[in-house]
């Protein structure tokens, strides 16, 4: 810590052992008070995400960040990185979260898409998708659109056997036509037990092989930012806020 700066400080929070140890929180708090300074969506997501860990900041702190948000959403991507769960918000609970948790007794916890869905129709997976809708609604530039697209394949994931290296929406949107048509095992099981879930499951399927490299088509012939690039992007916003609506 002999050069005192927001790099310096980045990179030695991503240790475990620097972030645990007793210099942790002096540069958790270097890095919140520099945020109004980053110059980049990149560093102020990054920051964001490495003074979110356990034990750095006071929940006071971590308030006041969350709420900086509703001007630079860029934040919110730095939260959804690091504590999606715990999100520093409230909403109300999705009508079929009840019928999921019967569903969950019946099943037990052996079905993954089961699970996936009690999580994200829960009071703080319904924080964590209008958080979403806030962020692809109005992404700032391209790394923001980046992250926030990984992190909706991070957040939805759950299984391997849903690809996420889609370079083209129509594609994707096939696959999980494909994935109802022929179901697996495990989500034929669910679907014949629960018929009403299969909209939020194929939004849940949709979401989770959503990634960057999606992007890639487009910001691989520009460098377009702010409402240039989400003009550029709507093919692929539009249906993936679509989904999203339909998990509220």
């Amino acid at each position: 810590w002999c050069s005192p700066n927001a790099e310096n400080a980045r990179c030695m929070l991503e240790s475990e052992e620097v972030a645990k140890g007793s210099m942790g929180p002096e540069l958790a708090k270097f890095l919140v008070e520099f945020l109004p300074f980053e110059e980049t969506s990149r560093a102020m997501m990054s920051s964001v995400r490495l003074v979110l860990q356990p034990g750095l900041v006071n929940e006071e702190t971590k308030l006041d960040i969350w709420k900086r948000g509703k001007r630079r959403n860029t934040f919110y991507v730095g939260f959804l990185q690091q504590c999606a769960n715990c999100l520093p918000a409230t909403a109300k609970a999705h009508q079929q979260h009840e019928a999921c948790a019967r569903r969950l007794s019946e099943f037990g916890a052996s079905n993954a898409m089961l699970n996936k869905l009690q999580l994200i129709l829960s009071e703080q997976g319904q924080v964590v998708i209008n958080t979403l809708e806030a962020i692809i609604r109005k992404p700032n530039d391209q790394d923001v659109a980046v992250e926030s697209f990984n992190v909706m394949r991070d957040y939805f994931f759950v299984d391997e056997g849903y690809p996420s290296d889609w370079r083209d929406i129509h594609e994707l949107v096939a696959h999980v036509d494909r994935s109802f048509e022929e179901p697996s095992a495990e989500l034929n099981a669910l679907l014949k037990a629960w018929p009403d879930a299969e909209p939020i499951a194929r939004a849940v399927l949709f979401l989770s092989m959503i990634s960057e490299t999606l992007l890639d088509p487009v910001f691989g012939v520009t460098d377009a930012i702010g409402s240039v690039m989400r003009k550029r992007i709507v093919h692929l916003t539009d249906p993936i806020l679509m989904q999203l609506s339909s998990l509220k």
